[in-house]
């Protein structure tokens, strides 16, 4: 999950890899980040893109054909119903009675400290101030966005902005509060820890990073899924709250909406791969999804 923060023309040439509409075998001989969703019963035809929630410029994908398919869809589906204020997020990242810095020992604090000396340019008594009274998932956004190297894109951001300018309605498949209770689940000791991975060895971190982003732009999902799979930190362990549970919660609500909605649905790359993966549940479901090169 440390990399869950950190995974769409009137008419359009589109190069289609063939599909014959059974669930695909895993893993896939060829990947792709969009797919087209076709059903016999329905006469729309709807598509489904895989995002990274934080990704560098030189692996963002977004060609023409992928906006004028968002534009002339009549929802755009995410994650969350467009991107929350920074105020619907501090509730939720607010300790109600403790202080952060409780749950760390001397050791683990020292080296967080320290981490803040070497890759960030604030001072060690404004990080002590300000995340006090906060739980420790503040802190792993702050680690996460050291991982990247240069400038960092949105999918979320120009999803929304396309969204806001033609008009065109957002649908969430979930709310930040439903995020939040993957990590509210957890005890704050193993938010401590989940931070920790990152601090005790940031250049493992950044490494790891730097193949995933590869991994997408090279748009293999199943090897993006297996990536995330056979890690040995916390979204393997959990993978069932923060993958797979997740993935058949939003077919749930796509299986009620895809057959009267020409739909766009952008979400994390993550979560369309693998035997559990958006895409082979949706076959699962009687959908042909045929890849589409970009």
């Amino acid at each position: 999950m440390k990399y869950i923060f950190t995974i769409l023309a009137l008419i359009i040439s589109l190069n289609a890899i063939s599909q014959d509409g059974t669930v695909s075998e895993y893993p896939m001989k060829d990947g792709a980040l969009l797919w087209q969703i076709t059903n016999e019963n329905n006469s729309d035809t709807s598509h489904l893109f895989g995002t990274m929630h934080m990704i560098e410029s030189e692996f963002y994908i977004f060609p023409d054909q992928l906006s004028m398919l968002a534009k002339n869809s009549d929802a755009i589906v995410m994650e969350l119903p467009g991107l929350p204020s920074p105020y619907e997020m501090l509730k939720y990242v607010m300790l109600k009675d403790d202080t952060l810095w409780n749950y760390f020992g001397a050791g683990q604090e020292d080296s967080l400290m320290a981490w803040i000396d070497e890759f960030t340019d604030y001072e060690r008594s404004m990080v002590k101030n300000v995340f006090s009274k906060m739980k420790p998932f503040a802190l792993i956004q702050l680690t996460t966005a050291s991982q990247f190297k240069g400038k960092v894109e949105s999918y979320e951001m120009d999803f929304t902005e396309i969204a806001n300018s033609d008009s065109i309605k957002i649908i969430g498949l979930e709310t930040v509060a439903d995020q939040m209770k993957i990590f509210d689940d957890m005890s704050i000791e193993e938010q401590v820890e989940m931070l920790m991975v990152t601090v005790r060895d940031p250049e493992a971190d950044k490494d790891l990073m730097e193949s995933m982003q590869s991994i997408y732009y090279s748009q293999e999902i199943d090897e993006l899924y297996e990536l995330i799979h056979e890690d040995d930190g916390t979204i393997a362990e959990k993978e069932k709250a923060f993958l797979t549970d997740r993935n058949k919660n939003w077919i749930g609500i796509l299986k009620n909406i895809l057959p009267s909605s020409k739909l766009f649905i952008a979400v994390g790359a993550g979560h369309l791969g693998g035997p559990e993966g958006v895409i082979r549940l949706l076959q699962k479901e009687g959908y042909t999804l045929t890849p589409i090169e970009l």
